[in-house]
């Protein structure tokens, strides 16, 4: 085999030897002596010489020197620790002051008070900020007046009140509990003034609820042959 029986290995530096069972189109691309080299070098780990382009600085926490390969010394949050304990030990210290850590609020303590709660839900129905007003707002194209109005405090406060009423029970099957739809009497769309009376909702099951002849488009088919 001669002088190109054996070449440098790209990664670690080190000489090998043509494997008996490379032909010669898998010699001449051959660059690594093993596996490991090759994995190493895709990967970015070190299995033998450090390449001359990285650099040893010192760790955050510990102060001992560790090499970085160039990869790393570009992202801004990468090497910076020799270890994974330091690293955690490092973020632990970063985020001592940072309200609401979880290392340092109990679970119990987190979150608004029920007296905040409270206050929050006052302010946003003497103010709701809709429409337009509303931080989130997008235009307003991607519901329909009745899905906006199924989202606001008013329409859930006569939906809980109604619930509560039948005592959660379907007003035509009489069952208990279960997948339940406040429905409105006299529909929602034909008679706005009542849209939030509790004397006009009633507790249905899904099923039930499906056999209303107001149910979906049955109301707007009603309106078209009435």
């Amino acid at each position: 085999m001669g002088a190109t029986a054996t070449k440098n290995c790209e990664w670690c530096g080190e000489r090998y030897d043509r494997h008996r069972s490379f032909g010669k189109e898998q010699w001449a691309v051959s660059r690594f002596c093993s596996r490991q080299c090759r994995g190493a070098s895709i990967k970015g780990i070190s299995t033998g010489p450090r390449p001359k382009s990285g650099t040893d600085i010192p760790c955050g926490v510990c102060g001992k020197l560790f090499y970085v390969f160039p990869y790393r010394q570009a992202a801004s949050n990468q090497g910076r620790f020799c270890s994974q304990a330091c690293s955690y030990e490092g973020r632990v210290l970063k985020g001592t002051f940072k309200k609401g850590h979880p290392d340092l609020v109990p679970k119990e303590a987190r979150g608004h008070s029920e007296e905040t709660k409270r206050k929050i839900s006052k302010a946003q129905r003497i103010n709701p900020r809709r429409g337009s007003d509303s931080p989130n707002w997008k235009g307003g194209t991607y519901k329909t007046e009745r899905q906006a109005a199924m989202g606001r405090w008013e329409y859930q406060e006569w939906r809980w009140s109604v619930f509560k009423r039948d005592n959660f029970t379907c007003q035509s099957c009489h069952e208990r509990g279960g997948a339940l739809q406040a429905d409105h009497i006299k529909p929602w769309s034909r008679f706005p003034g009542l849209r939030y009376n509790v004397s006009n909702g009633r507790t249905l099951c899904v099923g039930c609820h499906r056999l209303t002849s107001t149910w979906g488009a049955k109301v707007h088919r009603e309106v078209c042959h009435g």
